[in-house]
């Protein structure tokens, strides 16, 4: 077998390249035709074309966004790639899309005549109307031994209308087959990920198949707006995929779920299922592991026959990896022809596991499958990849702070966790149980802080890398627009970095007694609470003294949990209350044996009833929703059992002060 890939340009040199090769119509040739050129009219003019040349010839083509021909990614081209097999059979077949997507596969495999003969069965489908993961159910229950490639057809992330084709026509519904049938054909194939989780666990709170309607019980536009910002969330789906939704499967591979569609209701259609109940993680490309696993699959893919290689790879890959997709293709067209497309979704077969899930539908993933007619294995050598540019070591450095950042919070929470754990198998005493369940909750609320404080610089790291790609892509990237831009982006990681530092210093050495600077603890708290204040309009009237330093012996984690929860209460009620002015002031009174921190706000203050039993273990007028009770009560215990102060309240003209007594040493 040969195979022989073109880039199409017009009828003559089509005319030229089959004679230069000595392509011969016969009934044994496949044609792959890979376009970006999404119209109707162009298509039906290619096929006429070509089989007029080659009236036998075999078809199958997809729309796509974005072609590869050999070691070159393209994008609004045609690529032809003919495949002349000796020993092999070819049979084309269809069916409509307009049903389900389970139906459609199933349809086709209706028409398999020999099944034990077939070795390979390509297929591809329109990228917007088709459940990949319902198609490739019937697969896995009604022919569970056909090796599966292929993937779901792209009209360049506009997202409007994809077309699939074959010699007999033409449709925006469809998906075909190109079933390989023989004894000797060779067929092997891999495949390269990359994607990193990023961000704590979420659940999807409703879904039916491939439509996600809440996650964490609101909309998932919401919640990517929320995690990634608003312009990543104004821009679904193009944006989506690259920021997919990573689940688990039951095997334990981690596998990408892309944003196809987006809906008038808020909800997003994914390329494949995601169940109700299903835990999934935001993730990004990381383009270390990228680059590494790719280099993994052509050092799988040297030690096998190879004679052809066919590529169906995630679009999000080319948009990530820019120009440098080149090192994910480059080395690969070296051991045989290479041609394929970019994708909505990849079709990938595993030929070692059970048989419910040996075809799976991929998302972020490039796929190969090699087809070979002889047992020789050719001889090349291993290879390893570098980064090239500029703008993938900034990309690349990116990726490592956002693995790293995301590693460090999900270690801090799990360390936090299990320390709740101990500390309760330590002592099962009710105030201590009321403790930690009070920690918890403050946690949550610090996260969602955290939370808060990222989602700006992150966006303008993002939306940084995608200027530098783009003016490099236009060759307009000028040395001090490298400059300007790096140090921008120093500016936000340092930011960042800052972030996770107030958040380790605050849950390490909590139980360490300490000298510490009294106005240094207070800075801390406000830190965390900052972003949640100020996106409620309240104003911090803070009147610490700072001239003056003063030098406590105390448990250092302890304190600024007590301003925290005081501000947070305060907070609370003042957007309750729906206060016009809203402000929360500080105030520090000295004394001869203590010093008092006193927070006041202007919310009306508590009603007199209340007052008395506000630090009663769960005493709240909150809706249990909202509030636990135990905040206040954890926060008087620490203080006058851990800290040797005391806690107390008190209402003003204008709201509820709270005074924080800690003594002298």
């Amino acid at each position: 077998m040969k195979t022989y890939n073109t880039k199409y340009k017009d009828n003559n040199q089509l005319r030229e390249f089959i004679k230069l090769n000595n392509i011969i119509d016969s009934k044994k040739i496949l044609l792959q035709v890979f376009t970006g050129i999404c119209d109707k009219l162009y298509i039906e003019k290619l096929i006429y074309e070509i089989k007029e040349l080659l009236p036998s010839i075999n078809i199958i083509g997809s729309t796509t966004d974005g072609e590869i021909i050999d070691g070159e990614a393209t994008k609004l081209s045609t690529i032809l790639s003919f495949t002349i097999f000796d020993n092999s059979d070819i049979t084309i077949l269809q069916s409509t899309t307009n049903i389900s997507s389970f139906q459609a596969a199933k349809s086709i495999i209706k028409q398999f005549n020999n099944i034990d003969d077939i070795k390979l069965a390509i297929i591809f489908t329109d990228g917007l109307n088709t459940n990949g993961e319902g198609f490739l159910k019937a697969f896995n229950k009604f022919a569970p031994d056909i090796t599966v490639a292929g993937g779901l057809a792209g009209d360049n992330a506009t997202f409007k209308k994809t077309f699939i084709f074959t010699q007999h026509g033409i449709c925006n519904e469809l998906a075909i087959c190109a079933i390989l049938s023989s004894n000797s054909l060779v067929v092997n194939n891999s495949y390269s990920f990359g994607w990193e989780t990023i961000g704590k666990e979420l659940t999807v709170t409703k879904s039916i198949e491939n439509i996600v309607y809440e996650i964490d019980g609101q909309s998932p536009i919401a919640i990517y707006k929320k995690y990634l910002g608003d312009d990543i969330g104004d821009k679904l789906p193009s944006t989506g995929i690259e920021f997919p939704l990573i689940i688990t499967t039951k095997e334990g591979r981690k596998i990408a779920r892309a944003v196809v569609g987006k809906n008038e209701d808020g909800s997003l259609v994914f390329a494949g299922n995601i169940a109700t109940g299903q835990k999934v993680h935001l993730a990004y490309g990381n383009i270390d592991n990228i680059f590494h696993d790719s280099n993994r699959c052509y050092n799988e893919l040297i030690k096998k026959p190879i004679e052809s290689i066919f590529i169906y790879s995630c679009m999000a890959r080319k948009r990530l990896l820019g120009d440098t997709i080149k090192n994910e293709l480059i080395p690969i067209s070296k051991i045989a022809p290479m041609s394929g497309f970019f994708t909505y979704g990849e079709f990938f077969y595993f030929s070692n596991t059970n048989i419910e899930t040996k075809n799976k539908l991929f998302n972020e993933t490039m796929t190969l499958v090699t087809l070979s007619e002889t047992s020789n294995i050719k001889q090349i050598d291993t290879i390893e990849n570098e980064f090239s540019s500029t703008t993938n070591t900034t990309i690349k450095a990116l990726s490592n702070l956002i693995k790293e950042t995301t590693q460090e919070l999900q270690e801090l929470n799990n360390s936090l966790e299990t320390k709740v754990k101990n500390e309760v198998m330590k002592n099962l005493e009710k105030d201590q149980q009321l403790f930690e369940q009070s920690r918890l909750a403050q946690m949550g609320e610090m996260i969602g802080n955290i939370a808060h404080q990222w989602r700006q610089p992150l966006s303008a790291i993002s939306s940084i890398a995608s200027g530098v790609q783009l003016s490099n892509e236009l060759d307009l990237l000028s040395k001090e627009e490298i400059s300007q831009n790096m140090s921008v982006i120093t500016e936000k990681t340092a930011y960042l970095s800052d972030t996770i530092n107030t958040f380790r210093d605050f849950l390490k050495d909590d139980k360490i007694k300490k000298e510490v600077i009294l106005q240094d603890k207070i800075d801390k708290a406000l830190n965390i609470v900052y972003s949640t204040i100020r996106d409620n309009n309240i104003e911090i009237i803070n009147n610490i003294p700072y001239d003056m330093p003063i030098n406590l012996t105390i448990i250092t984690g302890e304190l600024p949990q007590v301003i925290i929860n005081i501000i947070n209460n305060a907070k609370d009620i003042l957007i309750e209350k729906d206060i016009e002015d809203k402000w929360i002031k500080l105030d520090l009174i000295t004394k001869e044996k203590s010093i008092i921190i006193s927070i006041e706000d202007n919310g009306g203050g508590i009603p007199a009833k209340y007052l008395t039993k506000i630090f009663e273990p769960y005493f709240t007028t909150k809706h249990k929703s909202q509030g636990t009770g135990l905040g206040l009560h954890m926060s008087y215990k620490i203080m006058t059992k851990s800290l040797g102060g005391n806690l107390t309240a008190k209402n003003s003209e204008n709201g509820a002060i709270f005074y924080i007594e800690l003594p002298i040493s």
